[in-house]
């Protein structure tokens, strides 16, 4: 037996657990969460990380710096015109020549030259003999893949000596680059062009990189390794020693077209710079895509410029490259903004702050983001802005339904006792007024008004069941009529008789509050008194229909309101001295003539409800009275009808 009693208990406790918003927010949370995560585990959500990231980097970029350790030479449409492409190796030769006769720190020739031009090897020798002259000159070659890492070789005089050659290509990112060699294969064995052309600046300057750890560390500064799954990324290759571009230096530096070298009487403008040729001709088609110029890319030499920049900044002047937190921070910055969704789904009850909510948090995601980014920390900010929104939208929709559950919960208790304006008064203030699916008991001060039908036994003992009932059904629908509009609440039938509630379940802040409240109640009362007088005029009519009287008792005062009864059988009622003594109101003295608008009415009011009402009804003083069950004298009023100043009655 105890067994059986305390599984209903547990199931209700169950049942109302996870039935709270709160609890289904966390639900919807973790889900949500669990799969914006695996989306973006499994790359889907990449795309729009990088797109943020490359957002971030033009926001971040600084157009007006300048490296003046950095001269460009570049083939344009008229170098093509006037020298043709390839440039003969003579040219070249001449080029190279010119350049180094300014004593230049190092040149980066960023042309293939695996093949001599022409093809026929004529010119070749002087090239060679160039290239063999002046060993600060760097040439380029093409990754391929670990098996074979030179795609394309480079040029033949060098081929045998790896310091002289570096590869120029970068990793792609859908066609982007984003991040730039350092060493490739894995094995460290070929160096990228840039690294080399940083490093033979670095050294001449005395810093000389070395591996700390893993890691290449230049001057005071570490550039750590990119990791596939570093910032944004997922999965994404990883070979060789790879960092991220910051492409914070400079977008253009001093160029100059191979014509214009090739006119110089005196090269000094190289003395001691970073010389890098290349081509910037579209013909050429030798242009590359970045972050900064996703429209018009830009010539592959400008790239390479620009990380030999960021590679002396770095162990010049201290900047810090960008860095990736950890994946447990990435995790943890996802969790707490789905949490922060889960808030505002619960928190924001009008769909205005809602909005405001959900527009200042995903603006906040993206502040943080943008913040964190110039402190030179990338945070990937999709998965976190996708969860707070959706799991703020489910939540807000959960909870949303919730409450138009509790709303039909509460409707449904009130629905036989309240109009449509006190319920939705009722639900606007539901979280002071239910707990539970119960009402909350409240003290507050109403008026309650009883009625009864006068010698009602003798009255049932001559009718048929089945006529009496429906004699009482009449009576009740008209008296009942009278309820409602005066703002009352109807909150049980007893027998013949019925008790109504004027104050309830808002609880009433101010006198003038409750003075109207008694006044309703009064008027309620006449109201019926004239009801009743129609009711015996049309049942006089009717044959075997008996005439009825009827008795009120009305009392203002405080009391208790909230729900009593068991779990299953709950009814909404008022209890309370002030309620007592409404209802000995009704049942003092039976045997007294009534009179009243229909004489077929008799009013009683109790002192309170005097006190408010006495301006607006025409009132007998009956006694100070001893009602039953009281120890001490009541004052007792008669309500006759209503005085002719009836404005004071404010409308409900």
């Amino acid at each position: 037996m105890a067994a059986s009693d305390q599984t209903p208990k547990a199931q209700r406790t169950k049942r109302s657990f996870i039935s709270r918003p709160e609890s289904n927010g966390i639900a919807i949370g973790i889900i949500v969460f669990l799969l914006t995560s695996g989306a973006w585990q499994a790359g889907l959500l990449q795309s729009l990380e990088l797109w943020v990231y490359d957002q971030y980097i033009q926001g971040r970029a600084e157009p007006r710096a300048s490296d003046p350790r950095i001269i460009l030479v570049l083939q344009d449409e008229k170098d093509v015109e006037a020298m043709d492409h390839p440039l003969h190796d003579t040219v070249l030769s001449a080029l190279l020549e010119k350049i180094e006769s300014g004593k230049p720190e190092v040149v980066g020739l960023d042309f293939y030259r695996d093949l001599p031009e022409p093809r026929n090897g004529s010119e070749i020798a002087v090239l060679n003999k160039t290239l063999l002259r002046y060993p600060n000159i760097i040439t380029i070659t093409l990754t391929g893949d670990p098996q074979q890492p030179l795609g394309v070789p480079p040029p033949p005089a060098v081929a045998n000596d790896s310091t002289r050659y570096g590869i120029n290509d970068f990793p792609l990112d859908n066609g982007t680059a984003r991040r730039a060699f350092l060493y490739f294969p894995d094995s460290e064995e070929y160096e990228s062009f840039a690294w080399m052309l940083a490093q033979y600046y670095l050294v001449d300057h005395g810093i000389t990189p070395t591996m700390k750890g893993a890691n290449v560390q230049i001057g005071k500064t570490t550039l750590p390794r990119f990791r596939g799954n570093d910032g944004g990324y997922i999965n994404a290759p990883f070979t060789g020693y790879q960092i991220l571009i910051d492409f914070r230096g400079p977008q253009q530096f001093k160029t100059l077209s191979i014509r214009d070298v090739l006119k110089l009487d005196h090269a000094d403008v190289f003395k001691d710079k970073i010389v890098l040729i290349g081509a910037v001709a579209k013909s050429l088609n030798d242009r590359v895509t970045t972050p900064l110029n996703h429209a018009l890319p830009e010539a592959g030499t400008l790239v390479h410029a620009q990380i030999v920049n960021q590679l002396l900044r770095t162990a010049l002047n201290g900047d810090r490259p960008i860095l990736s937190v950890s994946q447990p921070e990435k995790w943890l910055f996802g969790a707490v903004w789905c949490l922060a969704g889960i808030g505002c789904g619960l928190l924001t009850r009008s769909n205005i702050l809602f909005t405001f909510g959900l527009v200042s948090g995903v603006l906040s995601i993206l502040l943080l983001g943008w913040s964190l980014f110039l402190a030179d920390y990338w945070m990937p900010i999709i998965v976190p802005m996708i969860s707070f929104t959706i799991t703020a939208l489910l939540v807000k929709a959960s909870a949303a339904h919730y409450e138009e559950q509790q709303r039909l919960m509460l409707m449904k208790i009130f629905s036989q006792h309240v109009s449509l304006g006190v319920a939705q008064s009722l639900w606007k203030q539901r979280d002071l007024f239910s707990q539970g699916g119960r009402p909350v008991p409240q003290r507050l001060t109403a008026t309650v008004l009883f009625t009864d039908i006068k010698s009602f036994t003798s009255i049932a003992e001559k009718m048929e069941t089945n006529d009496l009932v429906d004699w009482l059904n009449e009576y009740f629908n008209a008296m009942a009529r009278q309820v409602e509009p005066n703002g009352g609440i109807i909150n049980k039938y007893i027998g013949d008789g019925m008790m109504a509630v004027f104050g309830i379940p808002e609880k009433r802040e101010t006198e003038d509050e409750i003075c109207q409240d008694a006044i309703r109640g009064v008027r309620c009362a006449l109201a019926m008194a004239r009801e009743i007088g129609e009711l015996n005029r049309r049942w006089q009519a009717q044959p075997g229909k008996p005439q009825a009287a009827m008795r009120v008792g009305i009392n203002t005062g405080e009391l208790m309101a909230g729900g009593l009864g068991s779990d299953n059988r709950l009814e909404y009622t008022v209890i309370g001295d002030s309620v007592n003594t409404a209802s000995r109101l009704e049942s003092f003295d039976r045997e007294e003539k009534l009179t009243g608008p229909s004489g077929a009415c008799r009013i009683l009011i109790g002192g309170a409800t005097y006190e408010y009402v006495k301006d607006v009804f025409v009132v007998e003083l009956v006694g100070s009275v001893e009602l039953k069950g009281k120890n001490k004298t009541t004052k007792v009023y008669k309500v006759i009808d209503l005085k002719n100043s009836s404005n004071k009655i404010k409308a409900i």
